[in-house]
């Protein structure tokens, strides 16, 4: 459920656009179409409109890879 509120007024409008994307496959045939609705980052002020710009990403590959050398060092 969404509620109308007001806008703080010290926060600012932060617009966002759509990005079109084609995969395709290695014969070149189209695979699929992506699209996505991304914020248009350079218009953020840092501290007002965010506050931290670290996220914990990390692949699985990654995680194993530490686990193992962990293991091996003892």
């Amino acid at each position: 459920m969404w509620f109308i509120t007001d806008q703080p007024s010290e926060k600012h409008d932060i617009s966002v656009k759509w990005v079109y994307r084609t995969k395709f496959n290695p014969d070149v045939t189209v695979f699929k179409h992506k699209a996505g609705l991304i914020v248009k980052e350079y218009a953020q002020i840092g501290g007002v409109d965010y506050g931290d710009t670290f996220a914990h990403v990390a692949r699985h590959n990654t995680i194993r890879l530490l686990i193992a050398i962990a293991g091996q060092l003892g």
